[in-house]
C-alpha cells in the first residue's frame, strides 16, 4: 500500500514536471511534509494529505493507495474498485461524524475490513452496521 502510493506520488509529480516543493505548494500541502514522508521521515502522511493529492491530481484516493502501475492494475486484495471507494467513504464520513481518529492507518485498515466482510458476505454495498459494530468493540 505505501509503496504503491510513493511510486504514484512520484509518477504523477514526473509527469507534471514538478518539484515535490512545488507539489506541495500546489496541492495547499505543509511545506515538508510530503517530502518527509517520501524519505521516509514520516510512516504515513495525515488523511488530509491523502485528499488534497488526490483532488490535485484528480483522482480518487483509492487510486493513488491501490494501484500498481508496473501491473497496470490495483492491487490484488482490491477486486471490486468501486466497492473499495465505497467503503473508504463511508469510513472517512463515519470517522468524521463520530470523531475518531483520521490517522490514515486507521481510516484504510478500517476500509480494507469492511470492504472484505462485503466481499466475504456478497454485499452490493458497505454495511454500515457492521462498521458500527466494528468501531464499538474497538473502544
Amino acid at each position: 500500500m505505501i509503496e504503491n502510493f510513493k511510486n504514484q506520488i512520484e509518477i504523477r509529480r514526473k509527469e507534471r514536471g514538478l518539484t515535490i516543493q512545488d507539489l506541495e505548494s500546489e496541492a495547499g500541502l505543509k511545506r515538508s511534509s510530503l517530502h518527509n514522508f517520501l524519505i521516509g521521515r514520516v510512516q504515513l502522511p495525515r488523511l488530509d494529505t491523502f485528499i488534497k493529492l488526490a483532488q490535485f491530481f484528480d483522482c480518487s484516493i483509492d487510486e493513488l493507495v491501490f494501484f500498481d502501475d508496473e501491473k497496470k492494475s490495483f492491487n490484488a486484495e482490491v477486486t471490486n474498485v468501486s466497492l473499495f471507494k465505497e467503503s473508504l467513504d463511508l469510513c472517512v464520513e463515519t470517522f468524521e461524524k463520530e470523531g475518531y481518529s483520521m490517522l490514515p492507518r486507521s481510516v484504510f485498515s478500517t476500509a480494507m475490513k469492511l470492504y472484505r466482510y462485503s466481499i466475504d458476505n456478497n454485499l452490493n454495498a458497505p454495511d454500515k452496521g457492521y462498521l458500527y459494530g466494528f468501531l464499538q468493540s474497538r473502544n
